[in-house]
């Protein structure tokens, strides 16, 4: 309920840009993104149309590739409607990340419910932070409450090392370099410490901890 107050239901099925100054860095890229794959099978393209011709390369639009997915997943969609689905889509499920994140780490429930409103009243409330659901970096700010679960997970992980929970974190940590390739930035840091520092933790979980990266950037080869 509180989403839909947020960014009602109906305002995610338009198809005007959520802004003019996201139209040329992500809307536009959905587009070129689209044409280009249908026409070449490629991920990148050139647009004569813009700034008489634009070529987009896979370097340059790094905050719009969930929604260049999305638009290919839903090709009858124009793409302004894509990026307002997309934001829908984060903003109702974000809380869903940060209660998992608080179970996965054992916190308790009456702290899990703090937890949370702790972290979405700022995003909601303080406009400096709300502007980036809505200035066409809204990859970024799901990957900032996606970095939680990711980071839970990789807990877990080190807690009971098991195959199911290193698959889940690969998984999660390929979702968050596809929302924003500086997602993972903010912990690597401390993942690698942990790699390097965990008791106990054998030679063979060790050595497939810091494989992780590399099968993470291997799922994002597209």
């Amino acid at each position: 309920l509180a989403a839909c107050f947020f960014f009602p239901p109906w305002e995610a099925v338009r198809s005007e840009p959520l802004y003019a100054v996201d139209y040329p860095v992500h809307t536009h890229r959905v587009h070129v993104y689209r044409q280009a794959f249908i026409e070449s099978g490629l991920p990148w393209g050139y647009d004569p149309a813009v700034s008489a011709g634009s070529v987009m390369n896979p370097h340059n639009d790094i905050g719009a590739k969930p929604q260049q997915v999305l638009g290919l997943l839903l090709p009858f969609v124009s793409p302004g409607a894509i990026l307002r689905i997309f934001l829908f889509l984060i903003v109702l499920t974000f809380p869903v990340w940060t209660l998992l994140s608080c179970r996965r780490l054992g916190i308790p429930s009456d702290i899990q419910v703090c937890v949370m409103l702790g972290l979405i009243a700022p995003a909601w409330f303080l406009q400096q932070l709300s502007i980036f659901f809505f200035t066409g970096v809204v990859g970024f700010a799901a990957a900032s409450y996606f970095t939680i679960y990711v980071f839970a997970i990789f807990i877990s992980f080190l807690r009971q090392p098991q195959r199911k929970t290193y698959i889940a974190f690969c998984f999660a940590g390929a979702l968050l370099f596809l929302l924003h390739s500086l997602g993972p930035l903010a912990l690597l840091p401390a993942l690698a410490f942990a790699t390097l520092t965990w008791r106990p933790l054998s030679y063979r979980w060790r050595a497939a901890a810091m494989l992780a990266p590399v099968i993470i950037l291997a799922l994002n080869a597209f």
